[in-house]
C-alpha cells in the first residue's frame, strides 16, 4: 500500500497504518479539492502492490497519473461544481442519499447516537453532516487509529456496514456517470476498490 507522510500510534500494525492512511486521504479528497502539495504527494507516492488487489493497484496508478496532470484550481472548481454546485449537487456526497429505505432522517439521528457512544461528535459550525463521505472516512480513520484490537475492529465494522457499505457502490457509479468528473472519477474508482477490500475484510471480523 502507499506511504503518505502521516503519523500514527505505535500500537498499530502495518496493515492498519495503511488503512488509516487511505481513509485520511479519502477524507481529505472528498472534503475539498486537493491543493498542489497533495496532488504532488499522491503523484510521488509508492505504487500499490498488486498483491493488495488488482483493482486497488490499477485505480491507484490511474489516480497518480491524474494527479500528475491536474491543475489545483481546475480540480477545485470541479469539486465545487460536482459536489456543491448551486441548488442540487451533480453528485451527492452524502451516504444516506443512496440508502434504499425511507428512514433517512432517522438513520442520521441513529448515526449521531452511535458516534456519541464512541465519544465522537460533529464540531459546531462544521459545514457538512455526519453522513458525508468525507466525514465517514475521517471517522473510520479515527476508529482504525484506536488500535488493532477486537473491540476496535467491531466498531469499525459497525460503522462501515451500516453507512459506507450500503452506499459506496451507488456513489461510485454516480461519479463515473457524471460528465463533469474528469478528476474525481479516478478518486471514485480508487475509493470503490478500497471499500470493496474493506467490505470483505470487515465481514470476517
Amino acid at each position: 500500500m502507499s506511504s503518505l507522510p502521516l503519523q500514527f500510534e505505535p500500537m498499530l500494525n502495518d496493515e492498519d497504518r495503511a488503512r488509516a492512511e487511505y481513509y485520511a486521504l479519502l477524507a481529505r479528497l472528498y472534503f475539498d479539492g486537493p491543493d498542489a502539495r497533495l496532488l504532488a504527494a499522491i503523484a510521488e507516492a509508492a505504487p500499490v502492490d498488486a498483491e493488495a488487489g488488482a483493482a486497488l493497484a490499477s485505480s491507484w496508478a490511474a489516480l497518480q497519473s491524474a494527479c500528475r496532470q491536474a491543475d489545483p484550481e481546475t480540480v477545485g472548481f470541479e469539486y465545487s461544481r460536482v459536489f456543491i454546485s448551486t441548488g442540487k449537487a451533480l453528485v451527492t456526497p452524502y451516504a444516506l442519499h443512496y440508502a434504499s429505505d425511507s428512514m433517512k432522517e432517522r438513520r442520521l439521528v441513529q448515526l449521531r447516537e452511535e458516534l456519541a457512544a464512541l465519544g465522537l461528535a460533529r464540531l459546531g459550525g462544521a459545514g457538512i453532516y455526519e453522513d458525508h463521505i468525507a466525514a465517514l472516512c475521517e471517522i473510520m480513520r479515527h476508529l482504525v487509529m484506536r488500535g488493532s484490537t477486537v473491540a476496535a475492529a467491531q466498531q469499525q465494522k459497525q460503522l462501515f456496514i451500516n453507512y459506507i457499505e450500503p452506499s459506496f457502490r451507488r456513489f461510485s457509479i454516480a461519479l463515473d456517470a457524471c460528465d463533469e468528473t474528469l478528476f474525481y472519477r479516478h478518486v471514485g474508482r480508487f475509493s470503490k476498490a478500497f471499500f470493496e477490500i474493506e467490505a470483505e475484510a470487515l465481514s470476517m471480523v
